[in-house]
């Protein structure tokens, strides 16, 4: 076993053409990361600490999911 951290993100994506949305890892830890919205130029708009399951392939389940796309949807709702 590893004792390397794997800090490659959990999920990628871009919304509207304007913003980046990037999930990444909190150190070792497995149910935990941190959800960050980027603008295009790569600047830091808005973080979160966010549930993850990394034990899962996908690094998260159905719930983890509905709580990044409820944060993500209200933030650019609040934004606008």
């Amino acid at each position: 076993m590893s004792d390397e951290v794997d800090d490659r993100p959990i999920y990628e994506g871009e919304i509207f053409g304007k913003y980046k949305i990037r999930v990444l890892p909190i150190g070792d830890a497995i149910f935990r990361a941190n959800l960050v919205i980027y603008s295009l130029d790569d600047e830091v708009l808005y973080q979160r600490e966010v549930l993850a399951n990394r034990n899962l392939e996908a690094g998260a389940g159905d719930k983890e999911y509905k709580q990044w796309q409820r944060i993500v949807i209200d933030w650019v709702l609040n934004k606008s």
